[in-house]
């Protein structure tokens, strides 16, 4: 059993598999996390850590998912987001898939995760909030 499998039933022949959430177009995102290139997404994501993935990546196939270190914090915190929040253990990352609307003949299943993070003035003027789209906030969000 691996970290995306949440339960297995030999007798049904079936496997309960755990959904990650994020956004993508704006709108809330339930999605599958197999496995990742680097152990740290592997962690992060709870997948199976796949290092042969890199080559893939050379390709340019990839979708393009945004993810926010330094987002709210707080378990009951509607608008909690990030690493340091999922690192704590209030839930997950809630990332941001820029440019999936739905499955079709350009999704690719690979994915090259961009680090952003609220810039100061924006933590100091508490401005940070819960992003779903890659546009809506671009002059308050630093992209790595």
């Amino acid at each position: 059993m691996t970290d995306s499998v949440a339960s297995i039933c030999p007798d049904n022949g079936t496997v309960d598999l755990k959904l990650r959430l994020g956004f993508a177009d704006g709108k809330h995102l339930r999605y599958l996390s197999f496995d990742a290139n680097s152990e740290e997404s592997a962690a992060l994501e709870a997948s199976t850590f796949a290092p042969a993935e890199s080559d893939i990546l050379q390709s340019g196939a990839t979708e393009i998912i945004y993810t926010i270190v330094n987002g709210r914090t707080g378990p009951k915190d509607p608008g909690r987001q990030g690493l340091n929040s999922a690192l704590s253990g209030e839930g997950p990352a809630l990332d941001i898939l820029a440019n999936f609307k739905e499955i079709s003949a350009g999704y690719s299943p690979m994915w090259d995760v961009q680090l952003t993070e609220w810039t100061k003035a924006a933590v100091g003027n508490n401005q940070r909030k819960l992003t779903v789209t890659t546009l809506q906030q671009k002059a308050k969000l630093a992209y790595w």
